[in-house]
């Protein structure tokens, strides 16, 4: 599910989007299949994430892209599979974007939605942390390891925090104690999906979705599955899935991507369970630690 451009293509991405302009990229169908633009400011934590990859027909230079979510200015939860390979080839960089919907008012006194436009883009050093096993993994079988959705988690620490306005507003993850107690009613806690992806939209108006996961189990192996009317798409890897706990969206998952049996597809979100905690431990910073292993 995350996305990696060719040489060729990010020559037309450079042209598209004129650096740090409106998003718009369009090739599939819509990212995130019955879902709604994203419009609140409480979801503003949920950013665009570019690292580099290797195409994997010829080992070549690639950009990937995929989201991520800011539970610190310093920390970022996203997808291992999204930062594998910067991980493996030694890019310790990571360019963060934070979008906001931009409106312009008509002659008539009317809002109108344009489109989804750069508030923020900043490379920063960064250190990738994985589950312990998933660490031992790829460094003894690089980029033709498989990563299951059980340790499809990993952790950005940025060498310097974010310069985010104040409409940013972190999002905690769940509580080892709040996932246990939801993990079996977790259509009650209205799960969320959200996802920037100016790759699978066909304009540039809902570059940033939402949708509620009506269908959303848990998997007795350590994740969640879907067949919600809602569905990701190419490009929303790392996306989060939150939840409302009282009054507070609290991080529960991330996009995997699709899995499928003789009975057909389902999407796959890996859960933000212990091996967080087991992420965090690897930390040395005990207020970054805090954040993660709640």
């Amino acid at each position: 599910m995350k996305s990696k451009l060719s040489n060729g293509k990010i020559e037309i991405w450079l042209m598209t989007t004129i650096f740090n302009l409106i998003f718009t990229f369009s090739n599939f169908s819509y990212a995130l299949t019955n879902a709604q633009p994203a419009l609140s400011d409480d979801l503003q934590s949920v950013v665009f994430l570019r690292t580099e990859a290797r195409d994997p027909s010829d080992g070549s230079e690639t950009p990937a892209y995929c989201n991520a979510t800011l539970v610190h200015p310093l920390i970022l939860v996203t997808a291992a599979h999204c930062v594998r390979d910067a991980y493996v080839v030694k890019s310790f960089t990571a360019e963060v974007t934070v979008g906001k919907y931009k409106y312009v008012t008509k002659s008539d006194g009317t809002l109108v939605r344009i489109g989804y436009t750069t508030l923020i883009k900043e490379v920063k050093a960064a250190k990738f942390y994985f589950t312990q096993n998933l660490t031992t993994k790829i460094n003894n079988q690089g980029l033709k390891v498989q990563i299951g959705p059980q340790d499809d988690l990993a952790v950005i620490v940025l060498g310097s925090a974010m310069n985010l306005p104040e409409t940013v507003k972190m999002v905690p993850v769940i509580s080892q104690q709040e996932l246990q107690g939801l993990a079996p009613i977790a259509t009650q806690y209205i799960p969320t999906v959200v996802s920037i992806n100016p790759f699978a939209d066909l304009n540039t108006m809902d570059t940033k979705r939402s949708a509620t996961l009506n269908v959303f189990k848990w998997n007795s192996a350590g994740y969640f599955e879907s067949t919600s009317a809602a569905r990701v798409e190419e490009g929303d890897s790392g996306s989060p899935v939150q939840v409302r706990v009282g009054n507070v969206w609290k991080l529960v998952a991330v996009v995997k991507g699709q899995g499928s049996t003789f009975m057909g597809t389902f999407d796959v979100f890996s859960a933000i369970n212990n091996k967080i905690c087991d992420i965090g431990n690897q930390i040395g910073n005990a207020e970054l630690k805090s954040k993660l292993c709640l």
